[in-house]
Formats: structure tokens, C-alpha cells, sequence
């Protein structure tokens, strides 16, 4: 299953990539199919659980400007100084449903 976009109406609906099929997600569970995003020790534990080669990224430090795309050696060497700068956001729309449910179990 997948969330998608009606690029008209810009409602959201969700989509049985198997069957099909499509209905549009209930309000509550709008948050639970959007993106997720991970800090710190949750976002480099998330990291280094994907084989997909999920890049991190670093929050702008006194001393240092935000990185984007960090690889995870990199990002374990900031995480040694403070963990808590690194983030990383997982969106169903572009991860498949076994990775976002390793985001959702990290989140």
C-alpha cells in the first residue's frame, strides 16, 4: 500500500499497489502515513538498521553549519561529539512499507 496525492484535488488517498484498489485514509491515521522524523541516537540506530544506505543529517551546531546527506561514518563521528544534532526524515511516499515500519519501530 502505498499514500498518494490526487494532483488535482490534492486529497490524499491510499493506494493497494497490488489490486489496485484505492479509498482515502481516515483522519486519524493521516499522521501515521505522512513522514517520520528521527533525532539523535533514533536516527543513527535507523541508520545503521537500513541496507538501503539511508543519509543522515546534522542540525547547524555553534561551530559548524547543518550537513545534509551525511553517510553514517560521518554521522557517528558527530554523534561522538552530540548525538542529538543528527535527523533524518522517512516519508511513505518514497520508502517502501518495510522501511518505514523500521522508522515507525525506531520512532
Amino acid at each position: 500500500m502505498r499514500l498518494a496525492v490526487d494532483s488535482e484535488s490534492g486529497n490524499a488517498y491510499i493506494r493497494d499497489m497490488k489490486s489496485g484498489m484505492s479509498c482515502s485514509p481516515r483522519e486519524d491515521t493521516m499522521n501515521t502515513l505522512s513522514t517520520i522524523k528521527l533525532t539523535g541516537s533514533k536516527a543513527l540506530e535507523f541508520a545503521r538498521l537500513q541496507t538501503a544506505g539511508v543519509l543522515l543529517n546534522s542540525f547547524q551546531s555553534p561551530n559548524e553549519d547543518e550537513v545534509l546527506g551525511l553517510c553514517i561514518s560521518d554521522a557517528e563521528e558527530i554523534a561522538k561529539e552530540d548525538v542529538g544534532l543528527l535527523w533524518v526524515e522517512v516519508s511513505h511516499e518514497t520508502v517502501d512499507d518495510e522501511t518505514y515500519a523500521l522508522a515507525r519501530r525506531c520512532s
